[in-house]
């Protein structure tokens, strides 16, 4: 039998920060037949007698908190994480159907959560998603009046046995222009200072690098979308660099051994610029 605290005493009730770390692993440690819900509800009831709480993060929640205890935080809550993908090994989280699990924030779930929680400036959302995120998750993540940080931590996956096309980095550009676009342009109340994204790919296969996308505005009202490239490895993820392009890959590589062969040859060490030599600066 599953144990919950049932009774707070002291200064507890003052605390500012609380992270709920991995609450399915740690109830099916002793009991696999655990309700989860129920110990949903056990969590929602430690988190009501609370007063002030300002950072709170969860992880792998398997339900949603009820709505009340977002209705309880919001005057206080100034940072919220959300993290629904974090496993001890990397194995793809499936239903016995073999679908890939939710995640367990749905559009109206987080629209009820900018509804109370006003004030909070931060937000992070660490998900599993099939295939595209919906607009309507996107419109709620844009109704947070006083959010100016925003970073969706996304793995994408696909169901057993499901074909999907490769993963390119000129994809995922696009794909994430568009998406902190759509938020830039309907953010309600004060405007987005910076979006993160950061996208991986939740299998064993080494599909895509974890690839961070730094989004902002500039004075003038651009767009900005800077991105981690420099820090995949160019061998292992030719192919998602490349768009598939090995012939680019492999003229890249052999200038950078020309490059490099040059450098050798000198055996001077102020000579390290010279890889950065545009091609008529090398020829003279």
């Amino acid at each position: 039998m599953a144990t919950f605290i049932v009774s707070i005493t002291g200064q507890i009730r003052s605390l500012k920060t609380l992270k709920i770390g991995n609450l399915v692993e740690i109830c099916r440690g002793t009991n696999r037949d655990v309700d989860i819900s129920r110990a949903t509800f056990a969590l929602s009831e430690f988190i009501l007698s609370l007063c002030g709480l300002i950072d709170f993060e969860m992880v792998n929640p398997m339900l949603a908190l009820p709505q009340t205890v977002f209705e309880h935080l919001g005057p206080s809550l100034r940072r919220l994480c959300y993290n629904g993908i974090q496993c001890p090994h990397p194995m793809i989280p499936h239903n016995v159907d073999g679908s890939v699990r939710k995640f367990p924030l749905s559009a109206e779930d987080v629209q009820g959560i900018s509804d109370f929680c006003s004030g909070v400036p931060s937000l992070t959302l660490a998900m599993l998603i099939v295939h595209d995120m919906p607009y309507p998750f996107l419109s709620a993540l844009s109704n947070f009046p006083s959010l100016q940080s925003l970073s969706l931590h996304v793995k994408t996956a696909k169901n057993r046995d499901e074909v999907v096309a490769p993963n390119y980095l000129s994809r995922d550009i696009k794909m994430v222009t568009a998406l902190v676009q759509y938020l830039f342009d309907n953010k309600k109340g004060c405007p987005f200072r910076q979006i993160d994204i950061l996208l991986g790919f939740y299998s064993n296969a080494r599909e895509r690098p974890e690839m961070h996308f730094s989004c902002y505005k500039t004075g003038e009202g651009e767009l900005v979308v800077e991105d981690n490239r420099a820090d995949a490895d160019a061998y292992w993820f030719r192919a998602y660099l490349y768009d598939g392009d090995i012939d680019e890959w492999e003229t890249a590589m052999a200038e950078a051994d020309k490059r490099m062969a040059l450098l050798n040859d000198d055996g001077e060490e102020d000579e390290m610029a010279s890889l950065f030599r545009s091609p008529s600066q090398s020829n003279n």
